[in-house]
């Protein structure tokens, strides 16, 4: 493993040019790069599987949303296809609890007995499949969190299980403020 020296002088490559202090740049950096992230939205994603033969679960993405940051889109993304069999349905909500659905109230990926195909996305305004519904924030749901926060996927398996496990990335957008 190579060393490494962190006794070195971060002004060094810098160069006083007609007068200017290399310092003054630095700061000139740092400001653009805060203002740069403070108002540039930002993602997280987990990746989780439903699995197969289990009507409920709940799924907890571990502090995916960091703290002083609001929510501007949850979306799905189905990075397996799923078989719904003759009957079956899959429903999916977003809350801040287990069991919860406070911030996007359960909505179904796809007609009874129907599929989703690979790479399809249930988002807010994005439809996975036909028959399938888009995620809408709840009127009132709290998007804004001050700490780090968990986010709870409840998927909800009907009238037939799943033929193989769903597996399904989530991502959620963020702008901090």
């Amino acid at each position: 493993m190579e060393a490494t020296d962190f006794n070195f002088d971060p002004l060094k490559i810098f160069n006083y040019t007609s007068g200017g202090n290399p310092e003054a740049e630095i700061g000139v950096r740092l400001d653009a790069t805060s203002t740069y992230l403070n108002t540039t939205s930002r993602a997280s994603k987990i990746a989780f599987a439903v699995p197969a033969g289990t009507a409920t679960v709940d799924t907890q993405l571990l502090n995916i949303v960091p703290a002083g940051s609001v929510i501007t889109d949850v979306a799905l993304v189905f990075t397996s296809a799923i078989d719904l069999g003759a009957a079956g349905t899959l429903s999916l909500a977003v809350g801040s609890t287990s069991g919860g659905a406070e911030i996007c109230a359960a909505k179904t990926v796809a007609t009874a007995g129907g599929a989703v195909t690979a790479g399809s996305v249930q988002g807010i305004g994005q439809i996975p499949a036909t028959g399938g519904a888009a995620f809408t924030f709840v009127n009132g749901a709290v998007r804004y969190f001050t700490a780090n926060q968990s986010l709870f996927i409840r998927s909800v398996v009907g009238t037939n299980v799943m033929a193989a496990e769903a597996k399904i990335t989530a991502v959620v957008n963020y702008v901090t403020l």
